[in-house]
């Protein structure tokens, strides 16, 4: 059996980028090998691998509910530096035995003990609580001592937050570090392709095809220069984390690709009952949406029967202007809509009665499974 591989941050860490991006399987180390980076800088005060001393040593952990910051849910997120399933004490090793265990109080973050009665005895504050949906509540305050950010499970099937939530991070990081240079880690497993950071960050979508190991760097320049007149650029790294050879007998079917091989989630969907060339094309038409883009088209097959056959575009739809398009982004054509337009195109009608009496096929069950997310996800049928 081979040995079960965690993930190192070290080398993309190395890159010393503004945002450092991880994807790739459940429980392959990416949030671990995040949570000891920010805790050794925590309590050394110093670069992990250069040494060199940090006085904004401090740490921001956001998620993107409230609900998810209570204080016993940021101490179970911390619950394997405690003590994890082989015994080990990581926040006692990493304080050189000063300090046990981690201590939410009042909306901060404290290395701590425990003593004989059980009773928490805090130590120095280590970090700070941030829910984007809170945004507003921050922006009036200050933290010169915080000098990086973990934003945990920044990809969802759940739903992002509307109006742009790409924004509201960066509205939470200028909050946070005003001018000042800091490093941001957004942590996510392979769950849902159709992620708006993803669209906003990389619209070449290069990133959706990266294999687990590769390491992409983008150099996004701003309209800004620095003190010395030099153009700011900020430097983004993203890995698809390399699987870790999770060999558990608990998972199976086709979730378990996800969990213990890093593949995108995905469910089994329905596929043309017979080939393609067997069924008439009568009418195409795209939905764009968070950076994908889908091919939908309206077959007829030789009795007459109407189905859809959805698959992923990933090239520039040919004759854009007279295409019919539901898209995310704003357009006055008149072929361009937000949603189906029943009133307006006859095959919209058509098209839409088949999606709601489930009469639609795939190319692949990663297709299908994103599509029918976004379907869930959006208001197309209004």
């Amino acid at each position: 059996m081979a040995k079960q591989k965690f993930y190192d941050l070290t080398e993309i860490y190395k890159e010393n980028a503004n945002y450092t991006i991880l994807v790739g399987e459940r429980a392959n180390g990416k949030s671990y090998s995040v949570k000891e980076n920010a805790l050794y800088i925590a309590y050394h005060k110093k670069d992990p691998i250069t040494k060199e001393p940090i006085s904004d040593y401090m740490f921001a952990y956001v998620r993107r509910w409230d609900l998810e910051l209570k204080g016993n849910a940021i101490e179970g997120y911390f619950s394997d530096f405690i003590q994890d399933a082989d015994g080990t004490r990581k926040i006692y090793q990493i304080t050189n035995g000063d300090y046990s265990t981690i201590s939410v109080y009042q909306r901060k973050i404290y290395f701590a003990n425990v003593d004989e009665e059980g009773k928490i005895i805090r130590g120095p504050v280590i970090g700070y609580p941030f829910a984007l949906t809170q945004i507003t509540h921050y922006k009036s305050l200050s933290y010169p001592q915080i000098g990086r950010m973990i934003f945990e499970e920044f990809i969802t099937d759940q739903g992002y937050l509307p109006n742009n939530e790409p924004k509201r991070l960066m509205d939470l990081v200028s909050t946070i570090f005003r001018r000042r240079f800091g490093r941001v880690f957004l942590v996510g497993n392979t769950i849902n392709r159709a992620c708006p950071y993803f669209n906003e960050w990389f619209p070449d979508n290069k990133v959706l095809k990266m294999k687990p190991g590769d390491i992409r760097i983008y150099n996004m320049h701003t309209e800004e220069v620095d003190e010395e007149g030099n153009p700011i650029v900020v430097k983004i790294a993203i890995e698809r984390c390399e699987n870790s050879g999770n060999n558990s007998k608990m998972f199976f079917g086709s979730s378990a690709k996800m969990i213990t091989r890093g593949e995108w989630d995905q469910e089994d969907q329905p596929h043309l009952p017979e080939p393609e060339k067997n069924y008439k094309t009568v009418h195409l038409m795209f939905i764009e949406d968070t950076g994908l883009c889908y091919m939908l088209q309206l077959l007829q097959d030789k009795t007459g029967n109407y189905l859809i056959y959805v698959k992923p575009h990933t090239t520039d739809i040919k004759d854009r202007e007279k295409t019919r398009i539901i898209t995310d982004q704003f357009s006055l054509n008149l072929f361009h809509s937000h949603r189906f337009l029943t009133d307006l195109y006859k095959y919209d009608t058509i098209i839409l009665t088949l999606l709601v009496n489930d009469k639609i096929v795939y190319s692949d069950n990663l297709t299908g499974t994103e599509f029918k997310r976004l379907l869930k996800e959006r208001g197309y049928f209004k």
